[in-house]
């Protein structure tokens, strides 16, 4: 059985980030809430507003990469 390959670009690589104790208090609140996942996006959100091309030119190069 071969392993999943994945874009080194897409990679999710650990950052240390900190939160506020009434933010963790509002996680434990509702585990339904993914703050990693939310981060994720509020940043690609960001990056859209600061260079809106910078994601459809990774999101070309990730569809070049699957054709090979």
């Amino acid at each position: 059985m071969a392993g999943k390959t994945v874009n080194i670009r897409e990679k999710i690589t650990n950052r240390s980030i900190g939160f506020n104790f009434r933010q963790i208090e509002f996680f434990d609140k509702y585990p339904e809430f993914k703050p990693d996942l939310f981060c994720r996006k509020a940043v690609d959100e960001q990056i859209a507003k600061i260079d809106s091309k910078f994601l459809d030119k990774e999101a070309e190069k990730n569809e070049e990469e699957e054709k090979d």
